[in-house]
């Protein structure tokens, strides 16, 4: 797979992203809607999780291990510095704030997928696509005003900026230094379980209920585990 393949697909996921707020017209964070979209976003990211975790232990125990820790410290003590969780009052700017910071681990995901199987590569930029519609839903509660839907539209996908620059970067990374894929990869699963638990799944409880919250998880959990494992 070349870095412009890897490129277009990063785009194309990002770019979902706008199709949330064009889709659904919602006003406020307790929507029932909002809530399953996170619910979706997290049971995706979960299956991802799974043979990224796999794949890297399978590669480099101690490495994989080790990186998983580092991005769940890392990335509590992002959220812990600028303030991202708990954001029931969040202004616009500190919602594509952390938009923006879930985006960037997503994207090293995609870009070491790429890196290490271009079909597996080809499987997390589909999921990431409708993941990033789902999360466009939820970044529509804090953005969408009536008139102004298109753009937040431009703004959900704008926040997937980091993103695309990851993928690149994970990509290349990873293809020059296979040794470091262990990491990458433990790293990538880590990010991606941590969002979930700590960030989606939280804010999903409280607009939708637990029953349903854990229905829509599971399913795509299990949609997204057995489309890598048949593939």
């Amino acid at each position: 797979m070349s870095l412009a393949q890897v490129a277009l697909y990063a785009v194309l996921a990002a770019a979902a992203a706008g199709l949330g707020p064009v889709l659904a017209k919602v006003s406020a964070r307790d929507d029932q809607l909002v809530g399953l979209s996170n619910a979706l976003a997290a049971g995706m990211m979960l299956g991802l999780a799974y043979p990224m975790i796999r794949d890297g232990l399978n590669a480099g125990s101690v490495a994989a291990t080790a990186a998983v820790a580092v991005a769940v410290v890392l990335l509590f003590l992002v959220h812990l510095w600028f303030n991202l969780d708990g954001l029931e009052a969040a202004s616009p700017v500190r919602a594509v704030l952390g938009a923006a910071v879930h985006a960037a681990p997503e994207g090293l995901a995609l870009g070491v997928a790429c890196a290490v199987d271009e079909r597996f590569g080809l499987i997390v930029a589909f999921t990431l696509a409708v993941h990033n519609v789902g999360e466009g839903i939820a970044l529509s509660s804090h953005l969408v005003k009536g008139e102004k839907q298109l753009r937040a539209a431009a703004a959900a996908a704008l926040t997937n900026v980091p993103q695309v620059a990851m993928a690149m970067g994970g990509f290349v990374l990873a293809s020059a230094v296979p040794s470091l894929r262990p990491a990458l990869l433990g790293a990538s699963a880590g990010s991606l379980v941590y969002l979930s638990l700590a960030d989606l799944l939280p804010d999903g409880y409280r607009a939708a209920g637990r029953t349903a919250i854990s229905v829509v998880v599971i399913v795509a959990t299990s949609i997204v585990a057995f489309a890598e494992a048949a593939g």
